[in-house]
């Protein structure tokens, strides 16, 4: 379950994924990190923030930029799904409303990081808790509503098409490619900076499946890289929202 956080609390260490790979990754990947905004960061304002999974989100702690992932739920408790590497427990996020104001949509609570500055190497996942005032559109802006959400065993037995959504590169799409290290899985996608964090979807009988969020892209293979959010949506007692709010 999701626990009750503020934002000085102290963050508990990173637990395992609970879909560890059966062998290891033999090279670190480079994230698709948060690039920095080109737009002056100010202080908070009261105006009312609206987000919906693919679009940008600031961090105003860091002064960087990712993409809004999946909407989920625990109650009344609204959350973002992103990349863990977009943030830390208490770091503020905001969004653009397109004139020059960032209204505040909510704080990061959770944030799950195996890697360095030198890539990203396991599991990869954060939530940002939203304020009640916040807008939030959980239709995919290129696709609409999904059926549901999949796990990684199911990928690998559907091995279906995937596609993400960022704010930068847009909507990207290949076929899946194979699992990575704890729950990180692979697909022949485009990824840029700033797309961390944004929503991967697998197509498959004729639905759309919330898989995942992009994490990074490995130039070895080369190849996307993204997270599972099989194993961490039971595991936090997470409700997908499909559609709406």
């Amino acid at each position: 379950m999701v626990p009750e956080i503020t934002r000085e609390a102290t963050p508990e260490p990173p637990a395992p994924s609970p879909e560890p790979a059966p062998e290891p990754v033999g090279e670190s990947v480079e994230a698709s990190v948060e690039e920095p905004a080109t737009e002056p960061v100010g202080e908070p304002v009261e105006i009312v923030g609206y987000v919906q999974p693919g679009s940008r989100i600031l961090n105003l702690d860091n002064g960087y930029a990712c993409s809004a992932g999946w909407l989920a739920g625990v109650g009344d408790r609204r959350f973002v799904i992103t990349a863990g590497h977009c943030g830390a427990p208490g770091h503020l996020f905001a969004t653009s409303d397109g004139q020059g104001n960032y209204p505040v949509i909510g704080s990061m609570v959770e944030s799950y990081v195996n890697g360095s500055d030198a890539g990203i190497f396991g599991a990869d996942i954060g939530l940002i808790e939203l304020y009640p005032t916040t807008i939030a559109n959980a239709g995919l802006p290129s696709h609409g509503a999904v059926a549901g959400w999949q796990d990684l065993a199911w990928l690998e037995a559907t091995r279906p098409e995937i596609c993400q959504v960022g704010y930068r590169t847009g909507l990207s799409c290949g076929p899946y490619s194979g699992p990575g290290h704890e729950g990180l899985f692979y697909h022949q996608g485009s990824t840029r900076t700033g797309d961390s964090g944004g929503p991967v979807f697998a197509l498959h009988g004729g639905q759309l499946w919330a898989v995942g969020v992009t994490s990074a892209h490995d130039f070895s293979l080369p190849a996307a890289v993204a997270m599972s959010i099989g194993g961490w949506m039971p595991g936090w007692g997470l409700t997908l929202y499909t559609n709406g709010s």
